[in-house]
């Protein structure tokens, strides 16, 4: 009920009112005025005015519905909470969605509702209609939050205007988030207005996003560099510096202009190491993030591997997109750990990738690592293009971490033993799991399991009774058992009620 009042299903409502299936609550009212469902919340207050709810109100405000508003003042507000003169509405959403006039309503019977919340919300997603009014009208102003969540999303208008009016919440960080979002329309002003600058941060979270023309305009323009993130890893991958005409590059898309060769030329002739750092530093970024189109463009530079981690990290990240790089652009992939690596850490498509790359599933090992690990995907996957399972292997995997499906890749002779060890080990999901899936031609096989079942302890032989002497391929299983109960019968001169039922399902 609860969910038809907030998706404004009204006909439903009047269906369950109609039916006695309606029972009220203030959440029925409260969703329908948050979602601006004024008819429904006509109806809840009209068929079941019990449903009046305080809240109805500071959710309608969120809706940004006027009319809804002000029915609900007027109707229920002002009737059922006159007294609550010091209710606060909630005007950051409000702004936040644009919704001047539900503002200036609240303004005229609210006012205390107001807070730098509101000039924050209205900054960060670019109405400077409501900016401009709430500067008018309220004295509360706005926090950095303001300058930076609209660096950040890119409304360079209102940045503008806050920068006017409110300079002192501008601080490094606002060409941080611009940065980061790729806005570089709103990066170039804040370089060109603002001597605050931005840390160190702006470079990395560009180079994680993949933004490579602000990253450029940075180069150019700051000497911040990347941050700590990227340093303790820069030595892994060494970028050669070859910014001559004839620089390589296999996708003609990301090969890097006149212009950027000019400006690389230059800044390298001038700051050498700061230049090699920097694009080590964007091609280890853009090797752990996966960005392929970064490190297109880095490569033509020449990229070269001191270690392994570069690919290894890929391995352990699952990213069979950044293996596929490595191994078009001739880097040689040949650490004979990765696929245990893969298989450790469950990254199926990295495993699957590097088998057709090489790398051979030729032990079993990997199988009991994904089986410890619970990865039943992987453990078909290994099971199915591996080696064949050999009984002890099988038994650790069907016994011990009780990958029952499993079961289905053993031969008839070894599920012999499984069963065996079920029934010594009272292991019933097992046992009716392979019995019941198992033809077991073999009469020795029968024999061996019958046996067991006659020596296995009562309660035990009872319970394979009531699960399974109705299935038909299992009615050999106790033919013996059968036979044993008649010899007691027989010597104590006692039919009893087990043997009547066991007669009477087998006929004998």
């Amino acid at each position: 009920m609860n969910t038809a009042a907030k998706n404004g299903h009204l006909q439903v409502l009047q269906w369950l009112d109609a039916n006695h299936l309606f029972m009220c609550t203030g959440y029925a009212i409260d969703g329908a005025a948050e979602n601006g469902h004024l008819e429904v919340v006509k109806w809840l207050h009209q068929a079941h005015h019990e449903c009046c709810s305080s809240g109805a109100l500071r959710r309608a405000i969120k809706s940004g519905n006027l009319e809804l508003v002000e029915w609900l003042y007027e109707n229920v507000h002002i009737k059922c909470h006159p007294t609550d003169v010091f209710m606060k509405l909630d005007t950051t959403t409000a702004a936040g969605h644009g919704h001047l006039d539900v503002l200036k309503w609240t303004h005229e019977h609210f006012p205390g509702s107001f807070s730098s919340d509101d000039m924050d919300a209205a900054a960060s997603n670019g109405h400077l209609h409501v900016i401009t009014w709430l500067h008018e009208n309220h004295q509360e102003g706005c926090s950095n939050l303001a300058a930076y969540n609209a660096a950040r999303n890119g409304h360079l208008e209102v940045l503008k205007w806050l920068y006017a009016h409110y300079p002192n919440i501008f601080e490094p960080a606002v060409m941080d988030g611009a940065a980061e979002n790729g806005n570089l329309e709103v990066v170039r002003w804040l370089h060109e207005n603002l001597p605050e600058g931005c840390t160190r941060l702006a470079v990395y979270r560009a180079a994680r996003n993949g933004h490579l023309d602000v990253l450029l305009y940075l180069l150019e323009h700051r000497t911040e560099g990347f941050s700590s993130h990227a340093m303790p890893h820069v030595q892994e991958i060494q970028v050669l510096c070859h910014f001559g005409p004839d620089v390589r590059g296999t996708r003609r898309s990301n090969r890097a202009t006149s212009d950027e060769l000019k400006m690389l030329q230059t800044l390298f002739e001038r700051r050498p190491a700061f230049v090699r750092d920097w694009l080590q530093c964007l091609a280890h970024v853009a090797c752990s993030r996966g960005i392929v189109a970064i490190l297109d463009w880095v490569n033509q530079f020449g990229i070269k591997l001191t270690s392994t981690a570069p690919i290894c990290d890929a391995v352990s990240c699952g990213d069979a997109k950044m293996l596929q790089w490595f191994f078009e652009n001739d880097f040689e992939i040949t650490d004979p750990d990765l696929l245990e690596v893969a298989v450790e850490v469950g990254q199926l498509e990295v495993v699957r990738w590097l088998s057709e790359h090489g790398y051979a599933v030729n032990s079993l090992k990997y199988v009991k690592i994904a089986g410890e690990d619970m990865n039943v995907p992987m453990m078909r996957w290994l099971v199915e293009h591996g080696p064949p399972l050999d009984l002890s292997t099988a038994m650790t995997l069907v016994l011990e971490n009780h990958h029952i499906e499993i079961a289905w890749w053993v031969a008839e002779n070894d599920r012999v033993q499984l069963v065996l060890d079920a029934l010594d080990q009272n292991d019933r999901e097992v046992l009716w799991w392979v019995l019941t899936h198992t033809q077991f031609q073999d009469q020795s096989a029968q024999r061996s399991i019958r046996d067991a079942i006659y020596g296995c302890p009562v309660d035990i032989q009872q319970w394979l009774e009531e699960s399974l002497s109705e299935v038909e391929s299992c009615r050999w299983c106790f033919s013996a058992w059968i036979k044993g109960q008649n010899g007691e019968a027989e010597e104590t001169g006692v039919r009893s009620s087990k043997r009547r039922r066991c007669d009477e399902r087998f006929g004998e």
